[in-house]
């Protein structure tokens, strides 16, 4: 619906105050579950941007989260004078949140905001300008800075680099507006008109908290995916900054396990998604499991002789750290090969129908 909002240029005329309608043009999704610490500091950052508030309204969708995640989205936006909405949402899961927030937004772009970012004050009208200029922008992203709560140790560079890592999902890719062709906008920092987030289906599977996690799928690697195959541009913006909080409890073999496994689950989704044969599928990823599995072994017998190249700075961690993911892929096609329901559920075509049941 549209807000009300004071016309200046009308004030005043024969002593009344007239009124005038502004559309809200943006809707920004904050998906959050038991982050209420993060909150606190996110937040502030949505309500204090260069954007005309009568433009935006934030979206809070409360994903089953047990902390004061409600009480604190209701002290800070309710004092904000912006539009807002605090949302729950039962089901537990990424992509539900985002989901349900695609449904609910009045806005004709959405833009995905992770509790634990800081945005830059002209974030939202940095992206909204691309979006307004720019017909066949399809996705817009921009940086994704670390901020870390301690100094991390180096062999997590073993897995990325001081300007892109996936595991800690933040990204530079300098300081020129370009068109890319990979899945290099991260969800913590993602735009997308809405009638293309409608078209595809809303965001597929993404993360799960433990047990759940063979539930994963491609989440906005999967929408970039399918928005290029509409031919729409894939836009990066430098302009559209924010910081990503990098918790040093991340830095450990634990989380990037956890991490490589879930990104096992996914590549078996893709692939699941990619092949209308179950079994030519599962033969495919058994296949790659058993090679990693034994590129492993044969990279433990050079080390006797020589560091690996990739992976030199830990290369114990490498291997604990491939053997994982290489187990996890072999165990999810077992369960996609014995469960009808899980290989159902992968090959939909449209997750936003299972918030209208």
């Amino acid at each position: 619906m549209a807000r009300k909002i004071d016309c200046p240029l009308l004030n005043g005329l024969n002593g009344l105050k007239f009124r005038c309608l502004t559309m809200i043009k943006i809707s920004l999704i904050v998906p959050t579950y038991n982050r209420a610490d993060y909150l606190k500091f996110s937040l502030p950052t949505f309500v204090h941007q260069s954007l005309d508030k009568s433009l935006y309204e934030i979206l809070v969708i409360d994903n089953n989260s047990t902390d004061k995640t409600k009480e604190i989205t209701f002290e800070i936006l309710g004092n904000s004078k912006r539009n807002w909405k605090y949302i729950f949402e039962g089901n537990q899961g990424l992509h539900y949140a985002r989901n349900r927030g695609i449904v609910e937004a009045k806005g004709e772009i959405i833009i995905f905001g992770d509790d634990d970012i800081e945005a830059d004050y002209q974030w939202l009208e940095s992206i909204y300008s691309e979006f307004k200029n720019n017909e066949r922008a399809g996705v817009v992203g921009g940086k994704i800075l670390p901020k870390w709560s301690s100094e991390p140790p180096e062999w997590i560079y073993d897995y990325g680099t001081k300007k892109i890592h996936g595991v800690f999902a933040y990204l530079d890719l300098g300081e020129e507006r370009r068109a890319i062709y990979n899945c290099f906008i991260f969800g913590c920092n993602f735009a997308i008109r809405k009638n293309i987030a409608i078209q595809i289906g809303g965001s597929p599977p993404d993360t799960f908290p433990g047990k759940l996690k063979y539930l994963s799928g491609r989440g906005e690697c999967g929408m970039i995916e399918s928005t290029m195959k509409l031919n729409y541009d894939i836009i990066y913006i430098p302009e559209a900054s924010v910081l990503h909080n990098a918790d040093s409890s991340r830095t450990t073999l634990k989380y990037f396990v956890d991490r490589y496994e879930r990104w096992a689950i996914e590549e078996a989704y893709a692939v699941y998604r990619k092949n209308s044969s179950k079994i030519k599928a599962s033969t495919i990823l058994m296949k790659s499991a058993l090679m990693k599995l034994i590129s492993v072994f044969i990279a433990a017998l050079k080390q006797a002789t020589s560091r690996n190249k990739l992976y030199k700075i830990n290369p114990t961690y490498f291997r604990i750290i491939q053997i994982k993911s290489g187990l996890m892929t072999i165990r999810q096609v077992l369960r996609v090969l014995s469960s009808n329901s899980l290989y159902s559920y992968i090959k939909k075509e449209n997750y936003l129908d299972e918030l209208r049941k």
